[in-house]
């Protein structure tokens, strides 16, 4: 999984991944599974990980800083196309998959920037921020609801304690992470016509179940 995440040279999915990671050493952390010792030791690892990496595959620092083919300026002028279609329609958005449609309605300001070539290039992608997106799309309530949902799937897992076996109490951890990651990656992508949605499913699936099985103690399960 990390060779493929590597070779994606994808930095949203790579500052996804270091949230998780942190977030899962936190969680460790507060169920004192892990301690100082773990911590500087996973530090020390990490380091030596990143610079073998460097060396073996310098196309990760090159991402980081070379330029991306204006990879970083599409988006910021997408995110513009994807507001001024917002503050048209805030309420409602312009409706569930239409809004290639309304990108070629509602041309915003940094256009005037940017070449013809380039401005018809942009209006064939949608924007890559999800949650801009499901704003544009079904308007400002629905996306908030969508960050409502997202959070209350992180937080069904509280209180951790309540899994006693090991095994499963790290997979419930993973998969906080796992979700954890997926908000943040969400603001630099999103899952309009992909297969990658369903790993979101899966992995908030997983985790409801997770929740839902009743502790060692409390009856058939």
């Amino acid at each position: 999984a990390g060779v493929m995440l590597l070779a994606t040279l994808s930095r949203g999915g790579w500052a996804a991944f270091a949230l998780a990671v942190l977030v899962i050493a936190a969680l460790y952390w507060r169920l004192r599974v892990i301690g100082p010792t773990h911590l500087v030791a996973g530090a020390l690892a990490g380091v030596a990980l990143l610079g073998a990496i460097l060396v073996a595959y310098p196309q990760v620092l090159w991402r980081l800083t070379q330029p991306d083919d204006r990879s970083t300026e599409s988006r910021l002028v997408l995110n513009d196309q994807a507001l001024t279609i917002i503050r048209a329609q805030p309420l409602t958005g312009v409706g569930f998959g239409q809004y290639s449609r309304a990108a070629h309605e509602h041309i915003p300001p940094s256009f005037a920037t940017i070449s013809e070539d380039y401005q018809k290039q942009l209006l064939e992608l949608v924007v890559h921020n999800h949650y801009l997106l499901l704003a544009a799309e079904l308007g400002v309530p629905a996306m908030l609801f969508w960050v409502h949902l997202m959070w209350r799937w992180v937080r069904q897992a509280w209180p951790l304690s309540r899994w006693r076996d090991p095994g499963t109490q790290a997979l419930a951890v993973g998969l906080v992470g796992a979700l954890v990651s997926q908000m943040l990656f969400l603001a630099s992508d999103n899952y309009y016509a992909d297969v990658r949605v369903f790993m979101l499913w899966l992995t908030a699936g997983l985790l409801q179940a997770l929740c839902r099985l009743r502790p060692a103690g409390e009856g058939r399960p």
